[in-house]
C-alpha cells in the first residue's frame, strides 16, 4: 500500500501541514528511514530516533514513522519535487496505518515495543524493494 499511495499522491497537489514533530526531528526521522531502507543503518537506529530512550512508542510515533516513509517514497518517485508534511497525505497515511497497526501492535495495547517494531521494519523493507523494482522498469 505504501508504494501504491505514493504513486496516487503524486497525481495530487502539494499542500502545507504543521506536523507533530519539529522540523529538525522530522528531518532526523526521514533521514533514519532512508538510512534503514538503503541498508546504511539497522532498524535500531530508526527505533532510537522514534523512541528516544523509551521502551515503547505510541501509535502517534508509529504514525510519524509511516508519514516519514510516505514522504521518502514520494521523493524517491519524483526527486525534483520537494515535499513537506502535507494535509493531502493524511488520507494516505491513515490508510497505511490501518494496514500497519495490526501488523505491528500484536498485543493490541496501542503501544509498540522494540520487538513489535521489527514487524514494521519488515513491512518497510518489502515496500522499499517494491518501489525500487517499480522505479527500475
Amino acid at each position: 500500500r505504501l508504494l501504491q499511495h505514493t504513486s496516487d499522491h503524486l497525481m495530487g497537489s502539494i499542500c502545507s501541514h504543521t506536523g507533530e514533530r519539529s522540523g529538525d526531528s522530522a528531518t532526523k526521522l526521514l533521514d533514519a528511514t532512508h538510512d534503514y531502507c538503503s541498508d546504511n543503518e539497522n532498524l535500531d537506529s530508526l527505533w532510537e530516533v522514534l523512541a528516544r530512550g523509551r521502551e515503547q512508542i505510541g501509535l502517534d510515533q508509529l504514525r510519524d514513522a509511516v508519514e516519514a516513509a510516505f514522504q521518502l517514497f514520494v521523493r524517491k518517485r519524483n526527486p525534483k519535487r520537494r515535499v513537506q508534511a502535507e494535509k493531502r497525505s493524511a488520507r494516505y497515511v491513515d490508510e497505511i496505518m490501518r494496514e500497519v497497526v495490526p501488523l505491528v501492535d500484536k498485543d493490541g495495547n496501542y503501544k509498540v515495543s522494540r520487538d513489535e517494531f521489527d514487524h514494521y521494519g519488515k513491512y518497510l523493507k518489502v515496500q522499499w524493494k517494491l518501489l525500487q523494482t517499480d522505479l527500475h522498469r
